[in-house]
């Protein structure tokens, strides 16, 4: 009696990205990661070719959200963060790290154009890099960008990041859905925004572990800040932590200029101007000079 051909066991590879900014965007192709029986299961959905086996179906590895994003192409991932804007315009607002106050002090203080061609900023440049990009979506600690990736019709969510994304990245997208009958994926609204900043993103990629170890710094510590600029990859929570308690940049104003600009204590970057922008941003400290305090300094530097 002839035996009946057995299904070939599927062996899936868990895509990972590596760290190295040559190498980690390059994607296992699914031809690698998934077997006949898996690609005729999304056929009717995907697109793709493939007939359907007759054996039991072995459910796919689920991919991390960090894991999707930093799979992207510059292209795709830019595209994404379009689409998430368009999603929450109604959500995003602008807000500030400094308050009213302070950022009336700031405003008419001119910069020092220095002797070796450097110089100190204006006050209008720091009022700017305090400029935050709120998403407020109040139930979330983090907010998230939840799509449904059974949503229905062209205008859906899911439909619009089809859109964006090639075949292999959009399969990569709906595995990091959430298991149930509801199947959504999370998107955290800060770890998509920095994803699509291209300078950014190559030199410090989404960390994998967040929550366990890594974890995506908000410099202006408010948590639904999606401003690019602000984010920054901690390797460490602990460090994450500390700048919630830093006392940010010092600034020294004499005569209406501000004459000296020090980064704060977290700030990192090769340059002067690197580390200024790269300061906790949740405060600033402001002193300005009298004349007496300023002589008294000219006086002691002179000595």
């Amino acid at each position: 009696m002839p035996t009946r051909a057995r299904e070939p066991r599927l062996e899936c590879l868990r895509v990972r990205a590596v760290r190295a900014p040559s190498l980690r965007r390059t994607l296992i192709s699914l031809d690698q990661c998934l077997g006949s029986t898996a690609v005729a299961k999304r056929a009717s959905t995907e697109g793709l070719a493939g007939s359907a086996g007759s054996g039991p179906q072995s459910p796919a590895p689920r991919t991390s959200v960090a894991g999707f994003l930093n799979s992207l192409s510059a292209e795709e991932a830019q595209a994404l963060d379009r689409v998430m804007r368009s999603a929450l315009s109604g959500k995003i607002t602008a807000s500030s790290t400094l308050s009213a106050e302070v950022r009336q002090q700031l405003q008419p203080l001119r910069g020092l154009e220095l002797e070796d061609g450097d110089h100190t900023h204006d006050g209008s440049w720091w009022v700017d890099l305090s400029k935050c990009e709120i998403v407020g979506i109040l139930s979330e600690d983090h907010p998230r960008w939840q799509v449904d990736v059974n949503g229905a019709g062209s205008a859906s969510n899911v439909a619009k990041v089809r859109d964006v994304l090639s075949v292999q990245a959009f399969s990569l997208f709906k595995s990091a859905a959430t298991a149930g009958a509801k199947q959504v994926v999370k998107l955290p609204c800060h770890h998509v925004a920095y994803n699509a900043d291209l300078s950014r993103r190559d030199t410090a990629p989404l960390p994998l572990n967040a929550g366990a170890g890594g974890s995506l710094s908000h410099l202006c510590d408010k948590k639904g800040c999606v401003r690019a600029s602000h984010l920054e990859v901690a390797n460490e929570h602990a460090t994450n932590l500390s700048r919630q308690r830093c006392r940010g940049p010092t600034l020294l104003v004499f005569r209406d200029r501000i004459v000296q600009e020090r980064p704060c204590a977290h700030a990192q970057g090769g340059t002067h101007e690197e580390q200024l922008r790269n300061s906790c941003l949740g405060t600033l400290s402001l002193y300005n000079l009298t004349d007496a305090s300023a002589g008294a300094i000219m006086s002691l530097l002179l000595a």
